[in-house]
């Protein structure tokens, strides 16, 4: 059954069997969480994964020079993941390039 990706602005959101890749597609700006909707994005990526039982695996990366950019990316991923972990018992979430920024 072909799972209903939500709509999102600044984002990508691909489902290949049980594993969903969030890509961060505002590299005009290296992606940064302010003055774009990838927060927003992210909101509602997570709020789709919690929703949908098929999803196992989210790997969140960035297009683009920069994965993010941003001190603020930080707490978000960090919120992302606890939600992710808490409510979705996911057992794995990647965030890749997660070293370019902290």
């Amino acid at each position: 059954m072909k799972e209903n990706l939500p709509q999102l602005t600044d984002c990508l959101l691909a489902l290949d069997n049980n594993i969903a890749t969030l890509t961060f597609n505002r590299h005009d700006v290296r992606n940064a969480l302010t003055s774009t909707a990838i927060a927003d994005d992210i909101v509602t990526t997570v709020e789709w994964v919690n929703k949908t039982a098929t999803v196992a695996v989210l790997i969140i990366t960035g297009d683009g020079s920069a994965f993010s950019s941003g001190e603020i990316l930080k707490i978000w991923l960090n919120v992302v993941v606890i939600l992710l972990v808490m409510y979705k018992n996911l057992k794995l979430v990647i965030v890749k390039e997660y070293s370019a920024f902290h």
